[in-house]
């Protein structure tokens, strides 16, 4: 299973920030694994204005949500899906449903290649990875941590902004400095064609505009 380091505290800050910037929004904290049935999470999806996930199956709700509404992705807690097929996947299945995505790459996420003195004293990691290391240690590869105040005041903040282009370029930037340790590994799933990105971050700017035009009638927004 994937994990989120100090959850509670990220949680407190998200809270605080949309209070402060989005006071319309109702935020509410929840584990879809608590939710009596599937009917319950899919109502509860289709309530929901902003959606934060952290890098999962759980992401495929975004389906469910209205169309123009944010799906945020804490993309870490990785574990063996580490190419670029999983880092554009939830970009490609909320394009398909008119919602907006927005990646929060964790900077621990990617493992990297040892060097010879790491490799020398490896222990390996769990599955598929063994060989490889992170800098944040083995824990990275299933728990994503990152800093609370850079999440909400320079991430969010830019997601309330609609600074679109800053998003995509600051995540493309992280997996440009921080490459697949085993490019060869996968080839099934591709990095969007450019121009294909180019177009949806222009769409992007006009679906997000025009879904503020009736912004006191969002619906909750829940994580």
């Amino acid at each position: 299973s994937r994990h989120l380091d100090g959850e509670k505290e990220l949680v407190g800050a998200v809270r605080s920030f949309m209070a402060m910037k989005q006071p319309h929004l109702r935020f509410a904290y929840v584990d879809l694994a608590n939710l009596s049935s599937y009917a319950d999470e899919v109502r509860l999806m289709s309530r929901t204005a902003v959606l934060i996930s952290l890098f999962s199956s759980s992401l495929h709700n975004c389906r469910f949500l209205p169309a123009g509404s944010v799906a945020v992705e804490i993309h870490g807690a990785l574990k063996n899906d580490y190419d670029y097929g999983a880092h554009w996947l939830y970009f490609r299945t909320c394009a398909r449903a008119g919602v907006l995505w927005a990646p929060y790459a964790v900077p621990s996420a990617m493992p990297r290649r040892p060097t010879p003195a790491e490799q020398a004293r490896a222990s390996g990691l769990p599955g598929h990875s063994t060989g490889l290391v992170y800098d944040d240690g083995p824990r990275a590869y299933n728990h994503a941590r990152l800093d609370p105040a850079h999440f909400t005041t320079h991430f969010l903040l830019k997601v309330m902004r609609k600074e679109w282009e800053v998003i995509f370029s600051e995540y493309e930037a992280y997996f440009h400095d921080h490459p697949n340790p085993r490019p060869g590994e996968s080839n099934r799933w591709q990095r969007p064609r450019l121009p294909e990105f180019a177009l949806r971050r222009r769409k992007y700017a006009t679906d997000s505009d025009e879904s503020t035009r009736n912004q006191g009638n969002l619906p909750p927004m829940y994580t």
